[in-house]
């Protein structure tokens, strides 16, 4: 985070109530933060995960595996196909670093999200429901099972 010039800071600093991880904590901890601009502005941001660095998830997770996660397309850029093309973009990326496996988490209610990750070629592969006091429950549509998680393998 200290080489990260200071007009992006000030960006994120001024679109703090999107990017509500800690960037510091999650970079140190191996965590990859991608950033996607339109015409030179900052327009998305999203975090990827290898699977080593996951903490816990719901499908065991290798060194060779991604998780993408808390992934934000900044309002006046929604419905431009940002999140689309930056997830397929940070994928290929990934790829050519040797990762082969990759996972999309997303909130059910966000149906926008769900829309452009399926369109970056990910599918379904289960999901999770709330319960009272915020216990999430997890149960298997298909296998393996984890909250509305994508994957791009057939």
């Amino acid at each position: 985070m200290d080489e990260i010039d200071e007009g992006l800071c000030h960006e994120l600093s001024r679109n703090r109530r999107h990017f509500w991880w800690n960037a510091d904590e999650g970079i140190k901890a191996g965590l990859r933060f991608w950033l996607g601009y339109w015409e030179g502005k900052l327009a998305c941001f999203l975090w990827a995960i290898p699977g080593d660095k996951q903490g816990s998830c719901f499908i065991p997770l290798t060194d060779r595996c991604t998780l993408v996660a808390h992934c934000v397309t900044l309002p006046e850029y929604r419905k431009r196909g940002c999140f689309t093309r930056g997830l397929k973009l940070v994928i290929a990326s990934l790829v050519r670093e040797g990762f082969h496996r990759f996972y999309v988490d997303c909130s059910d209610w966000n149906v926008p999200s769900r829309k452009a990750i399926e369109r970056a070629g990910f599918r379904l592969i289960g999901h999770g429901k709330c319960r009272r006091k915020g216990r999430l429950i997890w149960y298997q549509e298909a296998t393996p099972d984890v909250a509305r998680l994508f994957t791009t393998e057939k």
